[in-house]
């Protein structure tokens, strides 16, 4: 992930105090009763062929996952991590009364339980899973990989999110941070494929990085992800509690749309598609349109990312694009049209 804060993840990391645990209770306890149509989808990140994150470990570190190991080193994949997680969480929720979906079941299988064929396909099976089945809301759990020095725990909602995405977000970082330890990254925005596709509220929650040894520790010790699915539950609870059914993104109709975000433009189609599939390859949408230039006298090829109603979820956009290398830019000239839109 972007935007690293460089500093040394504390040394408590993996400590349970009393406190935390107290804190997880009564939380739940001061909320109503869960309403028996709130469904919650688990989303447990990666799967089979696609393992995600790898981390690795000391030598004789104790995990409770599968062993992963590439020659003499012992490794920890982010999928592993991911649904281990997702089945504490489940099991939790169900013993607290809530209805539960996960997306993923199995190791060897992406979502859906199937076999992983392409990212984009996984990613689509897990969206079609929880808005077919009308879930309440989608959490997808994930571990974190950038470098050795990055360290903490974030949520993201989608760029334009409504209300109840954002409180979702807030109430599962904030107990996180409270009973884990790792440094808060906060809440944040962005487009990742199962927020933008989900039917109901949605957030993706990187517990910690697997790419700093101490957090690989942290994600490696059971007790750990045991508290962090409570933890996540916790916030999933007390933001079912206040929140009314049937709520999100405020029923209000959204303004209009008027910014696109693009990743470059070019007179051949090729150079766009592969543009394209590199944005899909992240986790982001991309499309490619045709729009005629009177200037130039020719069709321009244009990869667009993203189209948003605020000037700050643009720009937020065009640096993710930019982040990955490519010509992010906002315009809000290049509408859709009605001849000449494809995708690769």
């Amino acid at each position: 992930m972007r935007n690293d804060t460089g500093r040394t993840p504390r040394r408590a990391l993996g400590a349970l105090t009393l406190a935390g645990t107290l804190l997880a209770s009564a939380a739940v306890s001061a909320g109503q009763a869960p309403p028996q149509e709130r469904l919650v989808a688990i989303d447990p990140g990666h799967g089979a062929g696609d393992s995600g994150a790898v981390g690795r470990l000391a030598p004789g570190t104790q995990t409770g996952l599968p062993e992963r190991r590439k020659g003499a080193k012992l490794l920890i994949y982010e999928k592993d991590v991911n649904l281990d997680v997702a089945q504490r969480l489940d099991l939790w929720l169900r013993e607290r009364g809530y209805a539960t979906l996960m997306t993923r079941t199995r190791d060897d299988r992406a979502g859906g339980d199937r076999p992983f064929t392409t990212v984009r396909a996984d990613l689509a099976a897990r969206v079609a899973m929880a808005n077919q089945a009308g879930a309440t809301i989608f959490v997808s759990i994930h571990a974190n990989s950038l470098n050795a020095k990055a360290t903490g725990t974030e949520t993201f909602h989608y760029y334009s999110a409504g209300r109840a995405s954002r409180s979702l977000a807030k109430a599962i970082q904030k107990d996180l941070v409270a009973r884990i330890g790792l440094p808060d990254r906060g809440v944040k925005r962005a487009g990742f494929y199962v927020l933008r596709h989900s039917a109901m509220p949605a957030v993706l929650v990187e517990t910690g990085f697997l790419s700093n040894p101490d957090e690989a520790a942290v994600l490696a010790s059971p007790e750990s992800r045991q508290a962090m699915a409570e933890a996540i539950g916790t916030g999933v609870a007390r933001h079912l509690a206040n929140e009314p059914a049937g709520d999100d993104a405020a029923a209000a109709e959204p303004p209009p749309v008027r910014y696109w975000v693009t990743a470059g433009r070019s007179v051949s189609k090729r150079t766009a598609v592969r543009r394209a599939k590199a944005i899909r390859r992240a986790g982001l949408e991309a499309l490619v349109r045709r729009r005629y230039s009177s200037r130039l006298d020719r069709n321009l090829h244009y990869v667009v990312t993203g189209q948003f109603s605020y000037l700050s979820n643009a720009r937020s956009m065009r640096q993710v694009i930019r982040d990955l290398g490519l010509p992010g830019r906002i315009d809000s000239a290049v509408a859709p049209t009605r001849a000449g839109a494809s995708r690769p």
